[in-house]
């Protein structure tokens, strides 16, 4: 794993929207089998539960400019493969949030999935995880990643927090959705099309820079 590769080195982990919930459940499976954290989770617009099960989402989805409910299930139902959409790898609101890393959260209140966001970071604080959670009025699912004044305050505060935590892995939404599950039964781990490291890319070789303005 490239954590056990980074050796002593600083690591955080970036994920947005799938890719932060598959990071976060890779989190919980490290620590639950004894491995290293990494240094901090920055997790923008995490899917974290994918029942879409509040009652409180359907009147965020007729405000949401990208996510419906509908799709969201499906895309939750493919994810999941032969788990239940309940399971913690698929949904890792359900897992447990003790010694898990720092988490620097990223959502908007457009954002169909922003009630996992908040119950996400009070669950990860009541479990003694520090957390900053950066929820915003009328901003929309990934805002932190578009071409907009918000997204580019937020890009800011997320190259702060990779500044401090060394090395960066991130995990895309693209590569969290390329897997034909969520799991690797075999392994009991969470993957995506080969397992863990599959969607691990490191931004240094992509450029800080370049990173900050997409």
């Amino acid at each position: 794993m490239l954590l056990e590769d980074a050796g002593s080195a600083k690591v955080t982990v970036v994920g947005n929207s799938a890719g932060a919930g598959l990071a976060l459940a890779a989190c919980q499976w490290l620590r639950d089998r004894g491995y290293r954290q990494p240094n901090r989770m920055v997790l923008i617009s995490p899917a974290a539960d994918a029942s879409v099960s509040r009652p409180e989402q359907v009147a965020i989805a007729a405000r949401d400019p990208i996510q419906d409910i509908p799709g969201n299930l499906e895309a939750g139902r493919l994810y999941a493969g032969e788990l239940d959409i309940g399971h913690r790898f698929v949904s890792p609101l359900n897992g447990a949030f003790r010694a898990l890393a720092p988490m620097t959260i990223f959502s908007g209140t457009r954002d169909l999935l922003f009630p996992d966001s908040v119950e996400l970071a009070d669950r990860a604080t009541a479990a003694g995880v520090p957390v900053e959670l950066h929820l915003l009025r009328d901003q929309p699912h990934n805002y932190a990643l578009m071409p907009t004044p918000e997204g580019r305050r937020a890009r800011a505060i997320i190259l702060r927090a990779v500044a401090q935590g060394g090395g960066v892995i991130v995990v895309t939404k693209s590569a969290a959705a390329m897997g034909s599950g969520a799991v690797d039964a075999r392994a009991e781990r969470p993957c995506g099309p080969r397992g863990v490291s599959s969607f691990l890319v490191l931004v240094r070789r992509l450029g800080i820079s370049s990173f900050a303005e997409r």
